[in-house]
């Protein structure tokens, strides 16, 4: 469960990048955290992985242990596959380190991987290493930004997998990601978040057939106006 509270904040004292937003995912629940670019998202994230300061507001996590897929770079690309995962298991306390590695590499058909330098592989296992190291610690929360990027077609069905299995086994999932299309075939809820506020959210169940990227271009260019 991520539960935020009137999450407040301001950058050089006057850019105002969150206005008190507020939102509730419950524990088993993929949510689709929406919006353009500069809407507040990535301030927002940040906060709650504890990586930036809020000016007020709460936020309530069902636990600390999350697993974070970053839109950009992960660690030095000169490092093994391997030596990365160890080193980021470690960091984290996870038990029987080397078993845990194996484990997940082999979960995720990513064995072959293991000795190659992060600069030696391709966009789309660059990004299953992403994946992989984002559950290493088994995290109750999983916060995902971008996360097919990279894929091709099946490594998005193999995404949807994994996804689908974390949500089965009651994992509290975040996604920002800008192809909704792809998006809305997984989530439960949306989120639409443009200059600093929730300008939008609801059930994607609800939506009666209806796009979310059709809904979501109507929200924003809305609340623009």
């Amino acid at each position: 469960m991520i539960e935020i509270q009137d999450l407040k904040k301001t950058y050089n004292g006057k850019i105002e990048a969150l206005k008190g937003i507020s939102f509730r995912i419950e524990k088993g629940e993929i949510a689709l955290f929406l919006g353009p670019n500069g809407a507040g998202k990535t301030t927002a994230i940040k906060i709650i992985l504890g990586l930036r300061r809020a000016d007020s507001g709460k936020i309530s996590l069902l636990s600390h242990n999350i697993g974070y897929v970053p839109e950009g770079e992960i660690g030095k690309k000169d490092w093994r596959v391997e030596d990365y995962l160890e080193f980021l298991a470690q960091l984290r306390e996870v038990q029987s380190v080397e078993d845990r590695v194996n484990n997940v590499l082999e979960k995720y058909k990513a064995k072959e991987m293991r000795r190659r330098r992060l600069r030696e592989l391709s966009k789309g296992m660059y990004q299953k290493i992403k994946w992989i190291q984002a559950v290493l610690s088994d995290p109750e929360i999983l916060i995902l930004d971008e996360p097919t990027s990279g894929f091709d077609p099946m490594g998005k069905v193999e995404f949807r997998n994994w996804i689908m299995e974390k949500k089965e086994q009651g994992r509290t999932i975040l996604i920002t990601s800008h192809l909704l299309d792809e998006m809305q075939k997984i989530g439960d809820t949306y989120i639409i978040i443009n200059k600093g506020l929730i300008v939008d959210k609801g059930r994607i169940d609800e939506m009666k057939g209806k796009a979310l990227e059709e809904h979501f271009y109507e929200v924003v260019k809305e609340s623009q106006e």
